[in-house]
């Protein structure tokens, strides 16, 4: 077997199983991934994606390399996962117009989502490709899929929290995945092509399928996951630094105007299938436990979160900090709300959020009422962070990067000369700035750059305090004035193993 891996942000190098060392001329790719090795040995490989937890979007160009050397071949933007055929065509997931697309052929469109997709591989018959689908674009759940080559898709098992890991069986009759229904504690599952599911391998931790061998070995790797929450104050060397996780998944999503509070999300096993949205001081008094779903900001008065519920039926609840009762909203023509998007409007009343309708995604805007409902960006671009005249929202699309949508209607603005590659964090008091971070750096520059002049200052350098098996860092959550950061680290441990005996 041969495998990709890297330490502390070396080049990658290739290996090979049992041995564990390295090829005899290893091939050093930089920040290259291994995405698929074909059976005339022909790697694909994803260029310049930065590495991150599996739910950030750092897509990077789809190459084409021999393993026995040479120079990649780059072939097309804005990929993150591919496979090969039997003949060696590639099929790929190419992210397009804000849209995840399964290609096979890469340009022949089988399927395409709002969401995203992972994990695709193409049958040992080459007839069909299966795939895990995800429908919010920063949650793993979701469900195990199968396309065929005329592009009919059959969801064959749903209602996985959180999925990560997927291969054909030796014989091409079961599709193995790693999936969990609660928590982050993924076991090996099998499913028939038609829909018939049941349980390989469990372990006390979370397992990640990663290939499966033509005489049936499983390479699997065991992961100790976590995403934590932390905060500090100094900007150089994390003196003072606080760890404000719950639980073991912990997403930091909008800290108070003042600075002293911090809105979160628990997303780990206790919190049950829909998470938790939670509250705490950054002194690190305990938690308190708003409700249920995905929160994604606080009120300007600070009396109320926002956060949208994530079972069925979704909706928007504005849930209050102190006393009162949770008020729904159920925005009329919404398929589909995206968790992680919602904000307040600067004047309380309105409510930004992701959505989807008749397949497409954009942001809209309506009332705390539930009324007066109107898109706000292009299909395809997700706002969230507002301006606090209450007149943009800076939306961020990969192939677009970052632009300022107006409230009213009208064109977007362009910020001079700023990368695509950098992600809105919040918006300065004044109004004249925007704070600035690139998706899976670590350690982690924040930038305040000027929206007139798209001159960039850095602000803030964020690397958590123990760094051992820190992969990335975000998302950032932080006041208007750069005042006060807290910010969600993905950490992960892992071992590989090669598992025999699996039927």
């Amino acid at each position: 077997m041969i495998y990709g891996a890297s330490w502390n942000g070396r080049p990658l190098q290739l290996y090979s199983t049992p041995s564990d060392s390295p090829l005899e001329h290893p091939l050093e790719l930089g920040s290259a991934q291994l995405l698929a090795l074909s059976s005339s040995n022909e790697m694909a490989l994803e260029l310049r994606g930065r590495h991150g937890s599996r739910l950030e979007f750092i897509n990077g160009t789809l190459a084409r390399a021999p393993l026995a050397g040479g120079a990649p071949r780059e072939v097309l933007d804005e990929v993150r996962w591919a496979d090969w055929d039997s003949k060696n065509e590639l099929a790929v997931v190419h992210h397009v117009g804000g849209r995840s697309r399964l290609e096979y052929p890469i340009g022949k469109v089988l399927y395409e989502t709002a969401g995203w997709i992972s994990d695709l591989r193409v049958s040992p018959q080459d007839q069909r490709i299966a795939f895990l689908e995800h429908p919010a674009l920063w949650d793993d759940r979701g469900s195990v899929c199968v396309v065929d080559m005329a592009g009919h898709k059959t969801e064959l098992s749903s209602g996985w929290e959180s999925e990560d890991g997927l291969a054909w069986s030796k014989g091409g009759d079961e599709i193995w995945f790693t999936a969990t229904e609660n928590g982050y504690n993924r076991a090996l599952w099998a499913v028939t092509l038609t829909g018939k599911k049941r349980q390989l391998l469990s372990a006390p931790g979370g397992l990640t399928l990663q290939d499966v061998t033509p005489d049936g070995h499983a390479l699997i790797t065991f992961d100790n996951e976590r995403l934590a929450m932390e905060t500090s104050r100094d900007s150089g060397n994390n003196k003072g630094a606080q760890d404000l996780s719950w639980y073991d998944w912990t997403i930091a999503t909008a800290v108070s105007r003042d600075g002293q509070w911090v809105l979160f999300e628990e997303a780990s096993e206790p919190t049950g299938p829909n998470y938790t949205t939670s509250i705490r001081k950054l002194d690190g008094s305990p938690p308190i436990r708003l409700g249920d779903g995905s929160p994604g900001d606080l009120s300007p008065d600070g009396k109320w979160a926002v956060s949208v519920f994530t079972g069925k039926p979704e909706h928007i609840t504005l849930l209050p900090i102190g006393t009162g009762e949770p008020r729904n909203i159920s925005p009329v023509g919404i398929d589909h709300l995206q968790n992680g998007s919602t904000r307040f409007m600067p004047d309380g009343k309105r409510i930004l959020f992701g959505g989807e309708s008749a397949g497409r995604l954009r942001s809209y805007m309506v009332d705390v009422s539930g009324n007066n409902l109107r898109p706000v960006t292009p299909e395809g671009v997700v706002a969230k962070v507002v301006s606090p005249d209450g007149k943009y929202v800076a939306g961020w699309d990969p192939d677009l990067g970052i632009k300022l949508y107006p409230i009213a209607g009208g064109e977007p603005r362009s910020i001079p000369g700023l990368d695509p590659g950098f992600a809105p964090a919040q918006w300065s008091a004044d109004g004249s700035a925007l704070y600035v971070y690139r998706n899976g750096e670590m350690p982690l520059a924040v930038y305040r750059v000027n929206l007139a002049t798209g001159k960039q200052q850095m602000v803030r350098e964020i690397t958590p305090v123990d760094r051992t098996g820190v992969v990335s860092v975000g998302p950032i959550a932080m006041t208007q004035d750069a005042s006060r950061y807290v910010y969600s680290y993905y950490h992960n441990l892992s071992v590989l193993y090669i598992v025999s005996g699996l039927k």
